[in-house]
């Protein structure tokens, strides 16, 4: 009777442990997914605040660009978590790199305006930038939509606006 009782116990406990367990990740990856959402979001707005002009050595406008970096703070933890489903991983290191690129980009066009660089190669940096910046704005449109796709509330702190319940 005192082996029944005792292999019971230990068989609750270790299902209650699993249960609790997967109920946390659960609540974990919505956190992420709710910051991931709030954080593609903010990537949208930078990106499409008013342009910086560009200017060359004689100081006439060249190009013009939006030179913000990028946050992915948000988007790192999401990738190290390990809550995700690995194609979900594999897309979320996709957006990952060209935000990561993207602020390596707006460094050194922030360098080169500094510098005298010749108007071809300032003008080829600004032609990768915004192609990059149409890359990770499809990004985190798409990533937006598909969280929302999910029903997970989000909370609306744009614009002075309260967060919902």
């Amino acid at each position: 009777m005192t082996l029944a009782a005792t292999t019971i116990s230990v068989v609750f406990a270790v299902a209650l442990f699993w249960y609790q367990s997967e109920k946390g990740d659960q609540d974990r990856q919505e956190q992420i997914l709710l910051s991931l959402a709030a954080e593609a979001r903010a990537c949208l707005d930078m990106l499409a605040e008013r342009p910086a002009e560009l200017r060359g050595p004689n100081g006439e406008v060249l190009e013009t660009a939006v030179l913000v970096p990028l946050p992915a703070t948000v988007l790192d933890e999401a990738i190290r978590s390990g809550l995700h489903d690995p194609s979900d991983t594999f897309g979320l290191v996709l957006v990952a790199g060209h935000v990561h690129a993207h602020n390596a980009d707006v460094a050194a066009l922030t360098s080169m305006e500094g510098n005298r660089i010749g108007p071809e190669v300032l003008r080829g940096a600004v032609k990768r930038l915004k192609w990059r910046q149409g890359i990770v704005a499809d990004y985190c449109r798409q990533l937006v939509e598909n969280i929302e796709a999910l029903g997970i509330p989000e909370p609306r702190l744009r614009n002075a606006r309260k967060p919902e319940a």
